[in-house]
């Protein structure tokens, strides 16, 4: 079985590249990584992908509310695209969410969201309540700093109106780039091959690659990372990588990976 990652990033390919790009997607490229299926274009597997989600979403109501009333239920959904997304790659999104069965009763509709511009009212939401120590007001500037795994979107709003209904306007452009979390992902298997070398680079993908339980350990101390005050830390990821020499790096007895913090 092969696992395909980072697709999303597929359905924007054609976008201008910006500075702020990470340098190391395209050495990244490998089997599973920023690859397509064969026959498959980046906009069916997100579609492959949306409608599992749909599915899961549509037993879920029905469970809880019935069918019927599922049925004769008018509903909106709401997808959130990076500021930075080209007019493509938008419409490859709704497309593919379309096809996946989103917005498909009469009454249904479907949108897109800049997720600079969610996060803004997820944000503004909570400073407008009551209980809340800070109030925001209108006038007040907002800059909201979206860091996901793909992308990076830096985008400043003026709050225009708190109540009865939240608006707030961009006051400047947004800039963002191609620069998210998953760079350390992949640099971190540069780093494993430049360690390792082919010892690693020859395991199978579904050993190593996203998804993987070995990124998945990688992925919970990336996370708690910055939390100890023990800059001596050793953060320990079990791999059996045959051949591999016993190190202060690698321990093959108990078949870890040790990464000093």
């Amino acid at each position: 079985m092969v696992c395909y990652s980072w697709t999303k990033l597929l359905l924007d390919e054609n976008a201008r590249a910006t500075e702020f790009d990470d340098p190391s997607l395209k050495r990244s490229e490998g089997e599973g990584m920023l690859k397509l299926p064969p026959g498959k274009t980046a906009q069916d597997v997100v579609t492959d992908f949306l409608r599992e989600v749909y599915d899961w979403i549509e037993s879920y109501l029905a469970k809880r509310i019935s069918a019927e009333i599922l049925d004769m239920t008018p509903m909106e959904f709401w997808f959130t695209v990076p500021a930075i997304w080209s007019d493509q790659a938008k419409s490859a999104t709704l497309a593919a969410a379309k096809a996946a069965g989103f917005a498909s009763g009469d009454e249904d509709r479907i949108y897109l969201i800049p997720e600079p511009e969610a996060a803004g009212i997820a944000t503004l939401k909570g400073f407008s309540e009551g209980s809340s120590v800070a109030r925001a007001q209108a006038g007040d500037g907002v800059l909201i700093c979206d860091c996901g795994g793909g992308t990076v979107d830096i985008t400043s709003y003026k709050v225009t109106q708190m109540t009865p209904q939240l608006k707030f306007e961009e006051l400047v452009e947004g800039v963002g780039g191609k620069c998210g979390s998953t760079y350390i992902d992949r640099e971190f298997h540069q780093w494993m091959s430049k360690t390792f070398g082919q010892r690693f680079e020859s395991l199978k993908f579904e050993k190593t690659g996203p998804g993987s339980r070995f990124m998945k350990d990688f992925e919970a101390h990336k996370r708690d990372f910055g939390y100890s005050s023990n800059l001596d830390q050793i953060y320990e990821i079990n791999l059996v990588i045959p051949g591999a020499r016993d190190s202060a790096l690698y321990d093959t007895d108990e078949s870890i990976v040790k990464l000093n913090g």
